[in-house]
């Protein structure tokens, strides 16, 4: 089973509800692999575009046995860019939240 797969408990399932805001014409990635590319970026730790493109590239072998063949290949620092423009940041946001309340209710932390 693929990470794409209907699943409810993953981040990719929380990053599916988000709404694309690009046009039909010339989409080669689904919104929901860019987003999740980005995401990965950023938990790993970078915060510019040629960094997680730079992660993205770095793993592209693990990111593409992922999410399986439903991944072309892995995005290019201008599609990255591009999609970057059209994020609904609040949206992101919220369901990043949403995901991450999902996991401190299934391992709650320690004490202090």
């Amino acid at each position: 089973m693929a990470l794409g797969d209907n699943n409810n408990s993953t981040l990719a399932a929380h990053l599916r509800t988000i709404p694309d805001p690009r046009k039909k014409k010339g989409k080669q990635f689904q919104w929901w692999h860019l987003l999740l590319i980005v995401s990965w970026g950023l938990l790993c730790g970078q915060k510019m575009v040629r960094g997680i493109t730079e992660w993205a590239q770095e793993h592209a072998e693990l990111i593409l046995e992922t999410l399986g063949e439903e991944l072309p290949r892995v995005p290019s620092e201008s599609t990255l860019r591009r999609a970057l423009r059209y994020v609904d940041v609040e949206a992101l946001q919220s369901e990043v939240a949403q995901y991450g309340q999902e996991l401190a209710a299934l391992a709650p932390c320690a004490p202090v």
